[in-house]
């Protein structure tokens, strides 16, 4: 269950495919996504239209601020003022001019209304100026070698004003380090790094959620087995409904029990829903990016099951994407999970890493989500999907994810 960054573009002319890493705050909390996107073989102008179309369409977007990296050739070029100043944060280079040259550029983007994050450290009182024009600073700390200093200079950045983004931020290490330095945002897969615990380590309640997940999604619970499971657990109960009376499921009337949801709903839609719920409890404390990556998951796999006409596999599809990111939330190995789940051998064997049908969309969710479009567009063949509509089918997931997750009292729970 591992990921790693992009490292090649869509081929075939799909250059927009773009791998979204969430910057997370020192409480975990997303506060922005970087975007990286990789340039195709066009001219660099038509690749910035092409980025700003996709930042003003809101079935690809997000609510929260976008930070995109730019080359100073680009910069310079003035490719910048093709973007939408109200949805991006600039990353820019502190290094390659002279830094008077810097300053009058990077000024000239402020006084636009665009805002700006600097890429590295520097010195003397041409850096000190260009500390004026910027709101955050971006530092590599992968490449980072002597703490203290380090932790000097973000005192410094502070005293700015600024705030401090850690890129690069790789494993738990890292990310403790981080905090230590008072690091304000953090940019990295770290937290999709699973560290196994002792199962005597792990929090009771983590086991009741998983038993209540595989009740839940049992082949022997019928309609009333089902009912009384979801009563048995009055929160699950509770936030069930509550969610199934939100803007976002657009019912057309007020569903009061739970039976009449089972009815109106289905099977299949209520073991979705709670086992959905359930994960947002099992994944308190953790992370919220990653409840959210889980659903966003879930939605793509079950969407991709539509698109390959395996509808009557919808369930196992969105368990799959669902419970793919399990053994990160809860710290304990994958195999044993599926195992205590009782979950279906096709989803368990896709978990694990098969190359199973199910287990190459899990795939295909993954490479979407790195933006890795050499992946994607493999997986894609392999699977009879057309990459454009599988890649915009992702982007629509990832926004009804977010607002899912943003999307007011209680239905928050359910990211």
């Amino acid at each position: 269950m591992s990921d790693s960054p992009p490292k090649t573009a869509m081929p075939g002319g799909i250059d927009l495919l773009a791998g979204r890493q969430p910057l997370l705050d020192r409480s975990e909390h997303l506060v922005g996504w970087e975007l990286d996107l990789q340039r195709g073989r066009g001219e660099a102008l038509d690749h910035y239209r092409a980025v700003s179309k996709l930042l003003r369409d809101e079935t690809l977007t997000t609510s929260k601020p976008i930070f995109l990296r730019m080359g100073l050739t680009d910069v310079l070029a003035g490719h910048a003022q093709e973007l939408p100043k109200d949805r991006v944060v600039l990353c820019v280079p502190g290094s390659g001019r002279s830094a008077e040259e810097l300053v009058e550029t990077y000024g000239h983007l402020t006084r636009r209304g665009y805002r700006l994050a600097l890429n590295g450290l520097g010195e003397g009182e041409g850096f000190r100026k260009l500390l004026g024009l910027v709101s955050f600073v971006r530092i590599d700390l992968g490449s980072a070698v002597d703490e203290d200093r380090l932790g000097s200079a973000v005192a410094a950045l502070h005293r700015y004003k600024l705030r401090v983004i850690a890129t690069g931020v790789e494993d738990a290490r890292q990310r403790v380090m981080a905090n230590r330095l008072k690091i304000d945002l953090c940019q990295g897969y770290y937290f999709l790094k699973p560290t196994i615990l002792p199962r005597s380590e792990v929090k009771p309640v983590t086991f009741n959620y998983m038993e209540l997940i595989a009740k839940l999604n049992s082949s022997q619970v019928d309609f009333k087995e089902l009912e009384a499971i979801i009563k048995s657990d009055i929160s699950l109960s509770t936030q069930l409904l509550k969610y199934l009376n939100s803007p976002m499921v657009g019912l057309r009337e007020r569903v009061s029990s739970l039976h009449q949801a089972l009815v109106l709903l289905g099977e299949t839609e209520v073991r979705k829903w709670a086992s959905t719920l359930v994960m947002a409890q099992l994944s308190d404390g953790k992370p919220e990016h990653l409840s959210m990556l889980s659903l966003v998951r879930g939605r793509f796999c079950e969407t991709a099951a539509d698109l390959m006409n395996r509808s009557e596999m919808k369930l196992e599809y969105y368990l799959t994407g669902l419970l793919s990111l399990l053994e990160v939330i809860t710290s304990q190995s994958a195999d044993e999970l599926t195992m205590s789940l009782g979950l279906s051998r096709k989803v368990r064997l896709a978990l694990l890493g098969s190359k199973s049908e199910i287990g190459r969309v899990l795939s295909l969710a993954r490479a979407c989500e790195r933006g890795d479009g050499v992946a994607a567009a493999g997986l894609c063949g392999g699977l009879g999907l057309d990459p454009w509509v599988a890649i915009r089918a992702y982007s629509e997931c990832l926004a009804w994810g977010e607002q899912l997750h943003l999307g007011g009292e209680g239905t928050s729970a359910a990211a």
